[in-house]
């Protein structure tokens, strides 16, 4: 393809925000949902706007979805054309005395039975300070919640944050209390919770979180991990299995233990502690966003008070 580039203003946007939704599901037919549309309708946009920037910018086929360099460029440059019509709009409606636009918040799983985290006064109070901005609450994986920041479909996060990478900018919110349980089904259940020896810990099938890549076990226990999850839901499935036992926040597992279905492990010395961070890009200015902080910080005072 060799035709003039066209003028930014003439560019359909719509084109490019299908492009975007390609690239972050992975492919045309993960776009499906997402954009509401079928396979080909998806496929003859990207192919117009193909055709309209005279570039290819992905391929497709039985190798799976994958893209070429320029496509790179052209997602970069369009989340960054996006993030800059949104900050215009934001900006407006700031000096007309409104809130206004879009904020997307990242939040880990497992965390509506929190007490401490209390998302929802800070929700209530900036829906009070901002009732004209649009509220996107996802729900991720810590890994998702950085790499959405990272991405820019993300702007604020909150959540088990490990990766500290040097282009966001991470505050502590509070401690999560860790304890290790066994499901009614494991051979431990009726020992738990103290009449288990620790070195016995390290024969058992243990279900490990990908984003915890230099967690040290307490008590320089090696458990011997065959399972992998990114979200607590998905370790609490294997755990009321039987078949392994793993950490779990103790607010989230307060139901399943006051049922006995779940029992913890040594809690004395094998719980910890871990630490929830809000984060966010350093290079956001957005005023929706400032005042999501500000709300939140101010009901984390309020909580720090007693009040």
């Amino acid at each position: 393809m060799s035709i003039a580039l066209p003028h930014i203003a003439d560019l359909d946007l719509g084109l490019l925000r299908v492009f975007i939704a390609v690239v972050r599901s992975g492919g045309f037919s993960a776009a499906r949902t997402e954009l509401n549309v079928g396979q080909p309708t998806i496929s003859n946009k990207i192919a117009d706007l193909e055709l309209r920037l005279g570039m290819r910018l992905c391929e497709r086929g039985r190798s799976g979805f994958k893209l070429t360099m320029e496509g790179k460029h052209v997602y970069k440059a369009a989340l960054d054309l996006f993030e800059s019509l949104e900050a215009f709009r934001v900006g407006v409606g700031t000096l007309r005395g409104r809130f206004v636009g879009d904020l997307h918040i990242g939040i880990a799983d497992a965390t509506v039975t929190n007490a401490h985290l209390k998302l929802d006064e800070v929700i209530a109070g900036f829906k009070k300070r901002a009732p004209d901005v649009h509220l996107h609450l996802h729900t991720e994986s810590a890994i998702d919640l950085e790499l959405g920041l990272v991405e820019n479909h993300l702007h604020v996060a909150i959540g088990p944050l490990q990766r500290r990478r040097r282009e966001l900018i991470y505050t502590p919110v509070l401690v999560e209390q860790q304890t290790l349980y066994c499901g009614r089904p494991h051979p431990l259940f009726k020992r738990a919770p103290e009449r288990i020896d620790a070195v016995e810990l390290a024969n058992v099938e243990f279900v490990r979180r990908d984003y915890l890549a230099n967690w040290q076990p307490p008590q320089g226990i090696q458990f011997r991990a065959t399972a992998t999850t990114g979200h607590m839901e998905a370790t609490m499935q294997l755990i009321l299995s039987g078949t392994h036992v793993g950490y779990l926040p103790e607010h989230y597992a307060t139901f399943w233990v006051q049922t006995d279905h779940l029992r913890p492990i040594l809690p004395r010395v094998l719980s910890y502690g871990s630490t929830f961070s809000m984060a966010r890009r350093r290079s956001s200015t957005a005023a929706t966003l400032t005042e999501f902080v500000k709300e939140f910080r101010l009901v984390q005072k309020r909580q720090a008070n007693g009040s």
